[in-house]
């Protein structure tokens, strides 16, 4: 994801305009800007009317959902529990739809929203996307669960993260997330564009930043057993085929800042990956090198893992 490029100072009607043509701003570009406005309003309300819509989509698969859903929550809840997911993870429910409809391969090796972008012969009768909400699809398709932390807040109007399995940054528009966000807190989210923008969409988990070298080292050994079969996968890679480990994660942290907890996760991932024969210092590449540190902040004392925001409102 791109960072979106600054936006220009705002220059009245009857003013010179920006570009320095001469011309005042509402005989140059005032026009042309008022149409990308516009058109990126429309994006905005397309983005709030297509998710209902994927989400309806996704109850014409319930044949696939069984198998998803174990894999997502890795065996720890049964279907009866889904009602009653929402309360007893964080509105569990709706994380785990959205995994279902991003992130899980169905039969074809497509997800579900790669599915209705490409064929959209298949889409049930019943369902229908205007031309905006087609327009989110097509760029949607690579979207999937990852982590990223959080570099800059701006309360009440947005943040920029980077992603932790390519260093990209993307400034993200979420009134309501940046309210609760504080710089160096890692998200587990999907983070879709529209238009030139950001946004969250369904639930994401906040984690605070005593759990970044945690999550690091679980996603190099993750990778590292990928690589068994798959040599020259990378950490895309294993978040466009294996992202619900970053759920099987989010399980395991502790609710209270503990450290010991936090080695039991990377011993129980080692013995799990059948990673033998190495410490996870050695797996992980700290015995040779001091890789990145964590972020600069004073580790935060409260949940390791604090909660699940909404959508913006």
């Amino acid at each position: 994801m791109a960072k979106p490029k600054e936006k220009k100072a705002k220059t009245g009607r009857n003013g010179p305009c920006w570009c320095g043509s001469g011309k005042k701003y509402k005989d140059c570009h005032l026009a042309q800007e008022e149409a990308q406005r516009a058109e990126h309003l429309r994006l905005w309300r397309a983005e709030e009317t297509l998710f209902p819509k994927i989400f309806e989509a996704a109850q014409t698969l319930l044949e696939n959902f069984p198998v998803a859903f174990a894999q997502f929550w890795q065996d720890k809840y049964s279907l009866e529990e889904l009602d009653s997911l929402d309360d007893q993870e964080q509105r569990g429910a709706e994380r785990c739809l959205t995994w279902f409809s991003f992130d899980h391969l169905l039969a074809d090796g497509r997800t579900l929203v790669e599915t209705l972008a490409q064929t959209p012969e298949q889409i049930p009768a019943d369902l229908t996307f205007d031309p905006y909400e087609k327009q989110l699809l097509q760029s949607w398709q690579p979207v999937r669960m990852r982590p990223y932390l959080v570099q800059e807040v701006q309360k009440g109007k947005g943040f920029t993260v980077k992603d932790l399995l390519n260093e990209t940054l993307s400034v993200v528009t979420d009134q309501a997330a940046s309210k609760r966000l504080e710089v160096a807190e890692l998200l587990i989210a999907h983070i879709v564009p529209i238009g030139e923008a950001y946004h969250i969409t369904g639930a994401a988990a906040q984690l605070t930043s005593d759990t970044y070298e945690t999550l690091r080292d679980f996603m190099q050994m993750h990778l590292l057993d990928l690589q068994k079969t798959q040599p020259t996968a990378t950490m895309n890679d294993l978040a466009q085929q294996r992202s619900y480990i970053f759920n099987h994660l989010l399980m395991s942290l502790p609710h209270e800042h503990n450290p010991s907890i936090l080695e039991d996760i990377l011993l129980q991932t080692k013995v799990a990956l059948q990673l033998a024969g190495q410490s996870v210092a050695g797996i992980v590449g700290k015995e040779e090198q001091k890789e990145e540190v964590a972020p600069e902040e004073e580790p935060n004392s409260g949940d390791a893992v604090e909660e699940h925001f909404p959508k913006n409102q």
